[in-house]
């Protein structure tokens, strides 16, 4: 029943994905269930990336020795944290991009990652999903709303969540900075890692 649910929730996200993401990853995401050793701690859902050569699907591990973690809304988070719009989105992307260069001089960037996971999870309602109550969106979502607030009718949503995923991982005051000048309709430093617009459903 919990992977039943878990299996719904993605489909509701991946269905109403292409609203707000131009760009998505060829490589999909695949819900496996465990149980964990008597005796052993796990996390409720853990997240493994797909592999470099993107034949092989991200997997999100649904711990199911205990049930109390996956009550429904606690699911919807864990999803959209672990799973998608955020760790597999960001890192499929980020692997099926050309940023080796970035990459070897920026390393992996945490900061980034947990930011990107903490906005992610406060996109639930416009993907069909209620909005957690505990999410804040942290600075990617500041940031966002101070862009719309200066744009206006020129903000595009899709257009934001290109710019901060296309790169890479790169430091915090780095993607600010290029969010910044695009705000102020000027281009980012960093290039885009994407030639073409393009949505690719997930398989």
């Amino acid at each position: 029943m919990i992977l039943e649910r878990y299996a719904a929730i993605q489909a509701r996200v991946e269905e109403r994905l292409p609203l707000l993401f131009d760009h998505l990853p060829r490589t999909g995401l695949r819900i496996v269930g465990e149980f964990s050793r008597a005796g052993s701690v796990a996390p409720p859902v853990r997240y493994t990336p797909p592999g470099t050569e993107g034949q092989q699907p991200g997997i999100l591990h649904i711990d199911l020795s205990n049930p109390a973690p996956h009550s429904k809304r606690q699911m919807e988070w864990w999803f959209l944290r672990q799973g998608i719009p955020g760790r597999h989105l960001q890192t499929a992307l980020a692997r099926e991009a050309d940023s080796l260069v970035r990459r070897q001089r920026f390393g992996n960037q945490p900061e980034y990652v947990a930011a990107w996971i903490d906005y992610a999870a406060c996109l639930g309602d416009r993907l069909g999903l209620r909005r957690y109550p505990a999410c804040d969106g942290g600075p990617l979502l500041a940031m966002r709303e101070r862009a719309r607030k200066i744009m206006g009718r020129r903000f595009d949503l899709r257009e934001f969540h290109h710019r901060v995923l296309s790169g890479g991982p790169i430091p915090l005051d780095l993607l600010m900075a290029d969010l910044a000048r695009w705000t102020r309709g000027q281009e980012p430093a960093s290039p885009s890692s994407h030639d073409s617009r393009r949505v690719v459903s997930f398989s």
